[in-house]
Parts: structure tokens; sequence; C-alpha cells
């Protein structure tokens, strides 16, 4: 009996060893700052309202080529991105339907241009 004690107390221990490390290391490692970076990196409503912005700035201030060149450095972006997270799918869909937009966009098919391995 006291072996089996014994060996659920040091299984205990190695899961709460693992556990606290993990928490010292994230919050070690990852400053605040850091940690917030990546948060609003997978906030996708945060970059579309960010880009949403920044374009919205452009034509107020009457540049449209600008605000082209912004969209479409963030199309190409998206078409040549290996993120974990982007479902291959939906990338290949929308690259198809960004090459036929470039062919009425000469800043879109620029960007795609340098987009291309």
């Amino acid at each position: 009996m006291s072996i089996t004690i014994r060996r659920f107390a040091v299984c205990l221990s190695v899961i709460f060893a693992f556990l606290v490390g993990y928490f010292l290391g994230v919050n070690l490692v990852f400053p605040g700052s850091v940690k917030k970076l990546f948060r609003d990196a997978s906030d996708t409503s945060y970059f579309a309202a960010i880009i949403s912005l920044g374009t919205l700035d452009r034509l107020e201030h009457g540049d449209a080529e600008g605000a082209k060149r912004l969209l479409a450095q963030n199309v190409s972006r998206y078409c040549r991105s290996d993120m974990p997270e982007v479902d291959p799918t939906r990338r290949s869909q929308l690259c198809r339907q960004a090459e036929e937009v470039s062919a009425h966009s000469p800043i879109l098919k620029e960007q795609l241009a340098k987009a291309a391995p």
C-alpha cells in the first residue's frame, strides 16, 4: 500500500513541478508586452480594423495609391503566409481571386509578384 501511495505522490510531484515550471517559464521568458503581441496578432478583428483604419486615413489624405499599396501588401502577405493557422483551402481561393483582380490592379500585380517564391 505504501508503494502505491509513494508512486502517486511522485506522480503528483512531477505534475506539480511541470505546472510550476511552465507558469514561471511563460511569465519570465515572455514579458507582458510579448504576450500582448501574441494575443493581438491572433485577434483577426483587431488586425482588420488596423488595416481599415490605415487605408481610410490614406484615402482621407488623398493618397489613393498608398491605400491601394497597403491593401495589396496585406493580400500578398496572406497569400505567401505559411503560418499554421492559415487554412490552405481558403488561402488558395483568396489567391485565385487576387490573381483575377490583379488583371485590373497593377499595384496588386506588383505585390503578388513580390510574394511569388
